[in-house]
């Protein structure tokens, strides 16, 4: 019963991952990649932003739905762990690490400013890091469900 239910959510986790990434995308499409300014973890320098405009509140609800990956990243290894089941510990333990690149990753964006109308080679090799952890982020939330 647990292990149906490991795998229902952990579907729902990859689900809720695309979702993730299609708002990070809104984010670049709207240009609010500096809706937050150069700050990482605070917007603006706030937690949580005063008198926000359109794009600090696009960027920041995509830092929120971001940090919520980690919470529950962190839920899975113990859930794994708990099952004793060392394929999905593993798997739990690799998307966990993904998550951990990519707020890194989005931290060095934010703070180096490679954002918005940025056009350097720094920013497309930042971008590009990103898009493949992504990808490595994807793959290892699938393979935690699929097992």
């Amino acid at each position: 019963m647990q292990r149906q239910f490991f795998s229902k959510l952990s579907w729902w986790f990859v689900g809720y991952l695309v979702l993730v990434i299609l708002f990070g995308a809104w984010v670049r499409i709207a240009g609010a990649g500096a809706g937050c300014g150069n700050h990482w973890p605070l917007c603006n320098g706030d937690v949580v932003p005063t008198a926000p405009q359109a794009k600090t509140i696009i960027e920041f609800t995509h830092r929120l739905t971001s940090g919520l990956c980690g919470v529950f990243g962190i839920g899975f290894i113990l859930w794994a762990w708990k099952l004793g089941d060392r394929r999905l510990l593993r798997a739990a333990l690799w998307t966990m690490f993904f998550i951990l690149v990519e707020g890194f990753v989005g931290a060095v964006l934010v703070k180096k400013e490679l954002v918005v109308n940025d056009a350097s080679v720094s920013r497309a090799v930042v971008i590009g890091l990103h898009l493949a952890n992504t990808l490595l982020l994807v793959a290892s939330a699938t393979a935690m469900a699929w097992w």
